[in-house]
């Protein structure tokens, strides 16, 4: 939202040449981002002091603001007409109410994002929660969701809710796809897949691809992929040991991510899990001294780090995506505050989420794409099993800070940060997220959109 001088205008208010020249740089720092050409301005570009102040400066404003909202994303339709019920012409004196249906018509446009945005689907999936899911992601406006692929749930469940969720995306202007959606696999058999699962010894690629299918993800990833998806997380935060798959072997890892892609032909991208979201840096780097096969601080391939136990098939790569070396695409990070003064904060070094990417890009691999899969700033909540929301004042606020602190620190290139998923939708248990947060409700997503930065 833009600065207006003498904002709002009254009937005491003189209009000026500065009134209009505020809304003609506002306008033109817009299409200049939407990629619309600058207007050319009657009397322009600048409206001298000297210039009558005339209709046909607020008409031309109108029109360029039009253009802003043709090309937003999503569409904000057709500008009102004039509060005044006439337009402004030699006909009629320029009203106060005309440059304030000006600067609203402007501040109902945001600065784009380079980066997707969304928040997650409910969790565990499930039928009764699906519509309330629904009905939250299409008031946030966001056209991306995080799924979760659970063989050991029901498969029309989550077609359910791959349905409900195009439908949500598609009302916000996204079209009915779920190509900015991020699909998570789950399998809740503690210490399984192991070796055994995927070929014996120490596991093949086509092993792993045979236990996919086996255990049924394939209906799922289907689902995903037929209706636009490409991005696939396997598993969840391995540093976890409440997860199944807590210090699960990296050869398993990549022979999962090898055999799903081979299934697929190149048709999807494996985004590796990171860590738990509030671990020091010393924990996060361990994590990837671990999991990045890393022996003072450089990434090796497998043959490097397993000499000749590892399936030849994925010897010669890395785990991460290393300019292209690795069996994994992408990685899928976990970014959380303890508090929303810090999850605001534009700083990496006082705002831990934002130090997670900071850490991602200059310790562990800075070619390869990061979508944050979850994040939040609130406070836990203290009941384990409770459904209440966990509402705070200015939730939805910080984390609008945090999408667009991340963007513009860490993807303005364009080759780094791709994505940010708020979690979690209310419908989940406390169990199923990180620490209990659990907080995004009606209220945390219209707190959200008033604060917000980006369409």
């Amino acid at each position: 939202m833009s600065a207006w001088t003498n904002d709002p205008a009254t009937t005491s208010t003189h209009i000026r040449a500065l009134h209009i020249n505020e809304l003609r740089r506002a306008v033109n720092f817009y299409r200049q981002l939407y990629n619309l050409p600058a207007f050319n301005w009657t009397d322009g570009p600048w409206v001298q002091t000297t210039t009558h102040i005339r209709g046909i400066h607020f008409t031309e404003l109108r029109a360029a603001i039009q253009d802003l909202w043709y090309a937003h994303v999503p569409p904000l339709g057709i500008v009102p007409f004039w509060t005044v019920n006439t337009t402004p012409s030699n006909l009629r004196q320029v009203s106060a109410r005309d440059i304030n249906d000006l600067r609203n018509w402007v501040n109902q446009v945001d600065p784009p994002l380079s980066i997707w945005t969304g928040f997650h689907w409910c969790s565990p999936v499930v039928a009764s929660a699906n519509p309330t899911a629904q009905t939250l992601l299409q008031q946030s406006g966001r056209l991306g969701t995080v799924l979760i692929a659970d063989p050991g749930r029901s498969l029309s469940d989550f077609q359910d809710a791959c349905s409900k969720a195009m439908s949500a995306i598609a009302q916000s202007g996204g079209g009915a796809t779920l190509q900015q959606s991020i699909l998570r696999l789950v399998f809740n058999a503690p210490g399984h897949p192991d070796f055994n699962d995927i070929g014996g010894g120490v596991g093949t690629v086509s092993g792993a691809e045979f236990w996919l299918e086996s255990n049924n993800f394939f209906a799922y990833i289907d689902t995903f992929v037929q209706n636009g998806g490409i991005n696939i997380v396997i598993f969840n935060e391995l540093d976890n040991a409440t997860e199944a798959q807590y210090q699960i072997d990296q050869r398993i890892m990549g022979c999962l991510s090898q055999g799903l892609k081979n299934h697929y032909g190149g048709g999807v991208f494996s985004l590796f899990p990171g860590p738990s979201g509030l671990e020091s840096q010393g924990a996060f780097n361990s994590y990837w001294d671990r999991y990045d096969l890393r022996s003072g601080g450089a990434a090796l391939t497998f043959g490097q780090y397993f000499g000749g136990s590892v399936d030849p098939v994925i010897a010669d790569n890395t785990m991460l995506w290393h300019g292209g070396e690795g069996v994994f695409d992408r990685v899928g990070l976990h970014c959380y505050a303890d508090n929303l003064a810090s999850y605001s904060n534009p700083s990496t070094v006082n705002n831990p989420a934002l130090q997670y990417l900071q850490w991602m890009h200059d310790t562990v691999d800075s070619t390869g794409w990061v979508y944050v899969t979850e994040t939040n700033g609130t406070n836990p909540c203290t009941n384990a099993n409770c459904d209440c929301g966990n509402f705070q004042d200015s939730a939805g606020a910080s984390m609008a800070a945090f999408e667009a602190n991340a963007n513009a620190q860490f993807s303005l290139s364009g080759t780094f940060l791709q994505a940010i998923y708020g979690y979690i939708l209310e419908q989940s248990d406390c169990e199923a997220n990180s620490n209990g947060r659990h907080d995004i409700g009606t209220a945390f997503i219209q707190d959200y959109l008033d604060h917000k930065t980006f369409p």
